[in-house]
């Protein structure tokens, strides 16, 4: 009598697996290359490849393609990154200090812990991004979109914003001090005990923005437009405020200029 095999139902699932192993590593295979090929100078585009850890210390990737690639702890000093896109990239504590970042597409993107010291992000799209806890002291944002981005217990000291687009943008408890906000628009941010000693707030618009317990000591207020933000508890000791809109402020508990506190 014969030997012949009977198909257990139970066996089809696995009858895949080859095939799909073969594709995985096919996938991993082609994904090295294209790591190799940007770290060898050879290629600019790299889309969710793996560089965590990688030193990319002055590279020029200026104008490539990494949308959802993982940057975690890489170093990027001194890049060149204008006009890349960085889409939903994860650059989680990477060094980008010094790097050209001017154009880029950060929509998305995860710089969590990401150190930014005197980088230059003029007219980048930081839409939705995570920069909470990143330290950038000096960096340049001139034209920069931070719709609904998150910039909370951020390091921000002598940051320049002129031009940039704040929409729903969370900036609590960070460091503005010195920061240039001249003329920008900050209707309806959350400023809630950030810490802003000489901020240059001069011509900004605050239209109902959040900045209850917020340091403004010594801050430049001069002509801007306060009305309905909340600034209960805030310090303005110091604080030029002339020709400042603070028509329906909340300014209960707050430092006033002339020592007094609000009610």
């Amino acid at each position: 009598m014969g030997w012949h095999f009977v198909r257990q139902p139970w066996l089809l699932p696995l009858a895949g697996i080859p095939v799909v192993l073969a594709i995985y590593f096919t996938t991993c295979a082609a994904k090295a290359d294209q790591v190799s090929d940007v770290l060898n100078g050879l290629s600019k585009d790299c889309p969710g490849c793996d560089f965590r850890n990688v030193n990319l210390k002055r590279f020029d990737l200026s104008g490539g393609n990494f949308s959802g690639a993982d940057f975690t702890g890489a170093n990027l000093h001194g890049a060149k990154l204008g006009g890349i896109n960085l889409s939903g990239a994860n650059l989680t504590g990477a060094n980008i200090n010094k790097s050209d970042l001017k154009r880029a597409n950060l929509v998305g993107a995860v710089l969590a812990e990401a150190m930014l010291y005197e980088s230059d992000l003029s007219a980048a799209d930081l839409t939705g991004a995570d920069l909470g806890g990143t330290k950038m002291g000096r960096a340049r944002f001139t034209r920069a979109i931070l719709t609904n981005a998150r910039m909370t217990f951020s390091n921000m000291k002598n940051t320049k914003f002129s031009g940039a687009t704040f929409k729903d943008t969370d900036l609590r408890e960070s460091n503005f001090q010195e920061a240039d906000f001249q003329r920008v628009n900050l209707s309806g941010v959350r400023l809630d005990r950030a810490y802003m000693v000489r901020v240059n707030l001069k011509g900004a618009k605050l239209v109902g923005a959040s900045l209850t317990s917020a340091d403004l000591y010594r801050a430049n207020i001069i002509g801007a437009d306060l009305s309905n933000a909340n600034l209960a508890g805030a310090r303005l000791t110091g604080a030029i405020i002339r020709d400042a809109n603070l028509e329906g402020a909340i300014l209960t508990g707050a430092f006033m200029p002339d020592g007094s506190r609000g009610e």
